[in-house]
Order: C-alpha cells, then sequence, then structure tokens
C-alpha cells in the first residue's frame, strides 16, 4: 500500500468569480508574491537553498502546462472545477455563450477537451484553499459538492486532502454566530489599527454642511417628481 502522505506539493486556489480571480491573480503572476511578501527566506538561511529549490509550477483557469513532481499552484474559480459531467452553464463563466444558448456540441478534433476539474480530480495529493468563502460549508451547495467530490476521488487512489483552509472577511452565519471551524478571527477593527484598510474618517463641519445642502436638494428634487406624478 502506498504511504499516504502528510503535506502536500499541490495547490488548489479557488474563487467564487472572475471578478475575485483578476484581483489576486496579479499577485500570483510569476509566483512573485512569494518573493516579495516575503515568505521565501534567503538562499543559505540554516544552509538550504529555499529560493532556488521552490520550484511550484502555476497554472491559471484552463491555462494548465504540464504539472510537475516538484509542485503546482492551480488557480481557478469554482466553475472550472465543477464535475464536467453535470456542471452548470452560468453568467459568472468566463465565455456565457452556454449560458444563454445552451452547451456546445463536441465536434472537431480542434476543440480543446482540457478541463481543469478533470486534471485535479486526478491528483494523488492537494491542499484546497477557498477564498471569499462565506457559505463553502453550505452542503447543498455546488460549491461544496465539488470539493467533496474531488476528496473523494483521492481517497480512492489511498490519498487525502493535506488541509483545507476557507477564507472570508465574514465568517458568521445570519444569526451572528462565529463559524465552528474558525481558528483565526482578524476583526475589522484590528485590520484598521495594523494598517492594513483605511481608517475611517468624520467629516469637519463644513463637510457635513455641504451634505447637508445636497440631502436637501435631493429632497426638494424627490417632493418635485412625486408633484408631477400626481398631476
Amino acid at each position: 500500500m502506498r504511504k499516504t502522505r502528510l503535506l502536500s506539493r499541490n495547490f488548489l486556489v479557488i474563487t467564487p468569480n472572475i471578478i475575485v480571480l483578476d484581483r489576486i491573480r496579479a499577485d500570483f503572476d510569476g509566483l512573485k508574491i512569494f518573493f516579495t511578501d516575503p515568505i521565501l527566506p534567503d538562499n543559505g538561511y540554516e544552509g538550504q537553498n529555499w529560493q532556488d529549490d521552490f520550484q511550484l509550477t502555476l497554472h491559471i483557469q484552463g491555462e494548465v502546462n504540464i504539472t510537475r513532481k516538484t509542485g503546482d499552484i492551480f488557480l481557478t474559480n469554482i466553475h472550472r472545477v465543477y464535475d464536467s459531467n453535470t456542471k452548470p452553464p452560468t453568467f459568472d463563466d468566463e465565455d456565457t455563450m452556454a449560458y444563454f444558448l445552451g452547451p456546445k456540441p463536441v465536434g472537431a478534433t480542434t476543440d480543446s477537451k482540457l478541463d481543469l476539474g478533470d486534471i485535479v480530480r486526478d491528483i494523488d495529493e492537494l491542499m484546497v484553499l477557498n477564498d471569499e468563502a462565506h457559505h463553502v460549508r453550505d452542503e447543498t451547495l455546488a460549491w461544496f459538492k465539488s470539493i467533496q467530490d474531488i476528496h473523494n476521488r483521492i481517497l480512492q487512489k489511498d490519498g487525502r486532502f493535506s488541509m483545507q483552509i476557507d477564507v472570508t472577511a465574514t465568517p458568521r452565519h445570519n444569526n451572528g454566530a462565529i463559524f465552528v471551524q474558525t481558528i483565526s478571527d482578524y476583526p475589522l477593527v484590528e485590520t484598521i489599527y495594523q494598517n492594513i484598510v483605511k481608517h475611517p474618517v468624520l467629516p469637519d463641519s463644513a463637510s457635513r454642511a455641504k451634505l447637508s445642502g445636497k440631502k436637501k436638494a435631493l429632497k426638494e428634487i424627490q417632493q418635485e417628481i412625486s408633484f408631477l406624478d400626481r398631476i
């Protein structure tokens, strides 16, 4: 029996849509975030060539190159990892033709058969990172079912997820209760204090006066429109 690895050399980073994907892609292009953050120690630290040995291959959406034993990062939106036999077309797809006109019939041999969902289901070891994962634990959603299916495929090959990490700015249920899976809560007040996000600024008296004037003018316009509607 093959020994199951505790760690993984392959990483699946999932975003909810193209907009979020494009926002974080800038950091992943050229793997620059790992060198500029910095995450990797300099070569020579404790006698290891950390940066030279960092040989991950980046794959974005359907632009999948040859997967390598040194490791891979698959960056994609969730729709690309749905089961290819059941995934429904959506308005968030890059190509919305199937969403509006139905699925394209498979014909010419020149049509691309590359399917990221099939590729990640064929990997023996994998770590999954979900971005904007507010409801990823909802068992009724296709997102949850897709990850569960990938995990089951890996289990059939005597493998498993090394880890799954879900990241969200709102790790809470509708009733305000925090998710039980939360291992780290980084509240907004803390991000403001540490200059991670912009500081809120209260307007001075002059600014409040201008705002009040605009609200008054808007109210007068709305009243006038209402009067004309009754004529």
